[in-house]
């Protein structure tokens, strides 16, 4: 009977879409999720990963990523699975690997959205203490630059994630590799619209903004001020001003950054 209620319930908070194309066995998985029967559901999950048969399925490696994920946040599962944010992310990078078109990236968004909340702050926290640290922040850098290779991992088209990671390889003395990413970032965000960062998470238009700001101040610190206006000139549409449609809070860091550029 209680798994009936909890399928009822399922039904109505997860896309059609995300069930319709769910291999019958693995309903298991979803149930047990939603039973917040998380340690069961990762070990089923891996279960089917290890299947020759099932292993090149993308729903296990989401559903191992989301159980790492609420174990992470449980301090009963501290001692057991002291890494479980950072495999949370490995096995966020492993689905989308098997679901390289993103078929089933949209029904998990709320999820995808958590993942990279964590990893932002972390990074911001660690690029905030390398800032004061100079040529002995790099560890810093490296540790920040860690998460935006997961997020670029598992949604390649978050164009935040591409320029900050860009610029961390770059602050990690890896130029060659950060101006490639940066370069991506940029055409991610050609002619892009207010209208479609909207449609984006607020992490993700969260991270683009201290991506944009983070890397023109980098730029600016090292003289290559033509550099730090192509890359605000690009975010400029989306950031000088305030925007009604996206979910982030305007602040006035980019405006007072931009207008000391274009003074300068």
């Amino acid at each position: 009977m209680r798994q009936i209620v909890l399928v009822s319930i399922l039904f109505l908070i997860q896309p059609f879409n995300a069930w319709s194309d769910h291999d019958p066995e693995f309903t298991e998985l979803v149930i047990l999720y939603a039973d917040e029967d998380y340690e069961k559901c990762l070990k089923k999950s891996l279960k089917y990963i290890d299947k020759p048969e099932t292993k090149k399925e993308p729903l296990p490696y989401i559903y191992a990523s989301m159980a790492y994920f609420e174990m992470s946040r449980d301090g009963r599962y501290k001692e057991t699975y002291p890494r479980a944010y950072k495999r949370a992310l490995t096995y966020a990078v492993k689905y989308r690997k098997k679901d390289k078109t993103g078929v089933h990236f949209e029904d998990y968004a709320t999820y995808w959205s958590e993942l990279k909340a964590v990893a932002i702050e972390e990074a911001e926290n660690y690029i905030a203490e390398a800032s004061h640290l100079g040529r002995e922040g790099e560890k810093y850098y490296r540790k920040a630059l860690y998460g935006m290779k997961k997020i670029t991992g598992f949604d390649p088209d978050d164009a935040g994630a591409w320029l900050l990671r860009g610029t961390l390889e770059i602050q990690t003395r890896n130029r060659k590799m950060g101006q490639e990413y940066t370069k991506k970032a940029q055409e991610l965000m050609t002619d892009m619209t207010v209208k479609q960062l909207a449609e984006e998470s607020s992490k993700s238009q969260y991270l683009l903004r201290y991506a944009v700001i983070h890397t023109s101040k980098f730029y600016i610190s090292q003289n290559r001020l033509e550099e730090a206006r192509e890359i605000m000139e690009a975010g400029k549409p989306l950031f000088y001003k305030k925007q009604d449609v996206l979910q982030i809070t305007y602040n006035k860091e980019f405006k007072e950054l931009w207008d000391d550029l274009s003074e300068g």
